[in-house]
């Protein structure tokens, strides 16, 4: 997955005698600074829809976020799917680890088009709102 990266510059005050030592990381910290909290950042998700009513899909989004930061991410909410299908958030089986839930889409209707999820990422302080785009399959490709 690709990570985008915003290239930063440090400044310091020095009052007085000390050693400053400022080291660019990709965490955006440097030793002897304080950078601010930046919020998560995210990728679209494109995803095929289930060809059946019933069917699943379950959508890794947060391989699909980051924070520029490094800090953990977790998936806080969701909305969207209708008039095709309804969406909720699974703890993937593990209730205290959060970045490894997932968005699983259930088809709840028959006809064709679209659906479009809402979700989003948390990093324990600031939010993003993120998409994922679901399309059915070209006739006899499902």
């Amino acid at each position: 997955m690709r990570r985008p990266y915003a290239a930063r510059v440090a400044t310091a005050t020095v009052v007085g005698l000390a050693a400053v030592s400022l080291t660019a990381a990709s965490s955006a910290s440097a030793t002897g600074s304080t950078a601010a909290n930046r919020r998560p950042i995210c990728n679209s998700v494109g995803f095929n829809l289930p060809a059946t009513v019933g069917g699943t899909v379950t959508i890794p989004v947060t391989d699909h976020a980051a924070d520029p930061d490094l800090t953990p991410i977790s998936l806080v909410g969701v909305f969207g799917g209708v008039p095709l299908g309804s969406v909720v958030i699974s703890d993937n089986g593990t209730a205290g680890t959060t970045n490894d839930d997932v968005l699983i889409f259930t088809r709840t209707s028959g006809n064709r088009g679209s659906a479009h999820l809402y979700w989003t990422v948390s990093d324990g302080t600031l939010n993003a709102q993120c998409v994922a785009s679901g399309y059915d399959l070209p006739p006899g490709n499902g």
